[in-house]
């Protein structure tokens, strides 16, 4: 069960992630809802803001106006998504290089449905994709190994602008 202080941030992040595209309904009855159902999408952390899983519509509360609504139903969301991982590639990076890479390894092979584009940035205008999105994981893996420290200074935001583009 989660404690009072998980609950708020579930409420908190609930509300945060208000948007069009939802994965938990809520409705008056999970027969037939009364009125519109609403689709809502959640993350949940507990008090060491590490994820939730596993988390049953009896543990969420969710309340509009002062009048708590009845959750239909809640599952766990897996559907592919697009990543792009934005890896420094810049002179004072070097020695976190080969730790970045590790990490693009851990989230490549975890991700095997998901689509992942490599862009790699050592400055402002030597931002480049080294792999253009794919779900081949092989491809992906083999696009790390051409990831060498080069002149440059770091361009974390331009990299982030670049990416967001991209996406």
């Amino acid at each position: 069960m989660l404690s009072t202080s998980s609950k708020v941030i579930v409420v908190a992040a609930l509300l945060a992630l208000c948007s069009p595209a939802y994965s938990q309904q809520i409705g008056p009855s999970p027969t037939e809802p009364a009125g519109p159902v609403v689709k809502l999408s959640l993350i949940v952390v507990d008090s060491n803001n590490q994820s939730v899983e596993g988390i049953k519509k009896e543990e969420i509360r969710v309340v509009e106006d002062k009048t708590e609504q009845n959750i239909v139903n809640v599952e766990r969301d897996d559907r592919p998504i697009d990543i792009i991982i934005a890896i420094d590639a810049s002179g004072s990076f070097k020695e976190l290089l080969p730790y970045a890479s590790e990490a693009a390894k851990l989230i490549i092979n975890n991700r095997p449905t998901d689509e992942v584009s490599i862009l790699k940035f050592s400055s402002s205008d030597q931002i480049n994709a080294i792999q253009d999105f794919t779900t081949n994981t092989e491809a992906t893996l083999n696009s790390l190994a051409l990831l060498r420290p080069q002149a440059g200074q770091s361009a974390v935001i331009d990299a982030i602008y670049v990416a967001a583009d991209h996406l």
